[in-house]
C-alpha cells in the first residue's frame, strides 16, 4: 500500500519557487511603496506652492505666511517645518520666503530616505530640480 502526502523533493521545490518569486516581488513591491509616498509629497509640495501663491496675491509678498494655514493632514513642528510620516516639508535651509521668492523642499525621511530621488524641492517659478527629472 502506498503512502498518502508530499515527498521531500515535492516540498524542495515548492519551497524554491516560493523562493524566487519573493525575490522577484519584494523588491518591486518596495520600489512601488516609495514611489507611492514621492507622489504624495509632491501633492503637498503643489499644494504648499498654491497657498503661497494665494498669500502673493492677496498680500504682494511671500513673507509672513502662517505655515499652519498651507497644508491640512501634517503635522506642524515649528513656524518653518511641516512633518508627514515620509517626509519633512520646510523652506529651503529651514528659511522663510522673502517678499518675492521662496524654495520649498520635501526631505525623505525614514524608510523614504532610501528613494534615489532624495529631496524634492520648486520655488516660487514653479521650478523644480534639475536633477531630479524623472522624479517629478
Amino acid at each position: 500500500m502506498r503512502e498518502k502526502g508530499f515527498s521531500l523533493i515535492e516540498l524542495l521545490v515548492t519551497v524554491a519557487i516560493i523562493g524566487i518569486l519573493s525575490a522577484i516581488a519584494v523588491p518591486i513591491y518596495n520600489q512601488h511603496v516609495l514611489r507611492t509616498n514621492r507622489t504624495a509629497a509632491k501633492g503637498i509640495l503643489t499644494e504648499m506652492a498654491q497657498r503661497l501663491e494665494r498669500h502673493y496675491t492677496r498680500n504682494n509678498t511671500y513673507a509672513n505666511l502662517d505655515v499652519q494655514d498651507m497644508v491640512t493632514g501634517v503635522t506642524i513642528i515649528n513656524a518653518n517645518v511641516i512633518e508627514s510620516r515620509r517626509y519633512r516639508f520646510q523652506f529651503q535651509a529651514g528659511g522663510d520666503p522673502d517678499t518675492t521668492s521662496y524654495t520649498l523642499e520635501a526631505v525623505p525621511q525614514g524608510g523614504q530616505a532610501s528613494d534615489a530621488c532624495g529631496t524634492l524641492d520648486i520655488n516660487q517659478a514653479g521650478a523644480r530640480n534639475a536633477a531630479q527629472a524623472g522624479c517629478w
